[in-house]
This record gives C-alpha cells, structure tokens and sequence, in this order.
C-alpha cells in the first residue's frame, strides 16, 4: 500500500513520517527536605510536529494545494487509519522543482 494522509476530508498518497509519542505533560514540585521532584500527571501531551515530504504531479494546482494544506483540520495518516489528530498547518510551505516536471515539499504539521 502506498502511505498517504488524509487533511480535512481529502486524501493525498505520499510518504509519511514515523509516528511519534509526544512528551507527556507533568508539574514539577520542589519539596523542601525531599529528594528530587516530586512529579504530577498533567493527564495531557506536548505540541509536537510532524513533517511529510510530498511530491506534486504535473497537473497539479499550487494555488489548490496550498488553499487545502492550510489552517485546522483532522489529520489521518495511512498508517494509524483508526485515529485522527487535530492538526494545524500554519508553516510556509516551498515548493521545490525538481526535474522539471514534479515539485515537492515539505508539510509541516502540529498537532
């Protein structure tokens, strides 16, 4: 199967990057005559990002491309097709030419 990921309702087929597990969020307490920290489970996670190297077809629109990839929105990827993440692309995104006939970038994500 090709790897591809869905943003607001429409799917791309490209190459995704390694899920990742974001910091895990706790409140650092200093006790005086206690060793260490003492450490309290926010129950919630870190921002972190993700970035997708996608590659546009000939006939592909940049105006279209970039009016979609833009703002909030759910993110799907291939690879955990049961969960989405609540994602923001709000990066300025560089279309590179490559052979003169495809583009590509890279899409900055956080979730």
């Amino acid at each position: 199967m090709i790897p591809f990921f869905i943003f607001n309702g429409i799917n791309s087929k490209d190459s995704l990057p390694s899920i990742s597990k974001p910091e895990k969020r706790y409140e650092e307490i200093d006790v005086p005559g206690r060793n260490g920290k003492l450490y309290i489970d926010q129950k919630s996670y870190e921002t972190f990002s993700y970035e997708i190297t996608c590659t546009m077809m000939p006939d592909s629109n940049m105006r279209v491309l970039s009016s979609w990839l833009n703002g909030e929105g759910e993110l799907i990827l291939s690879t955990e097709l049961d969960k989405f993440y609540k994602a923001i692309v709000k990066d300025q995104i560089d279309y590179e030419q490559v052979y003169a006939i495809n583009s590509k970038f890279i899409l900055k994500s956080s979730q």
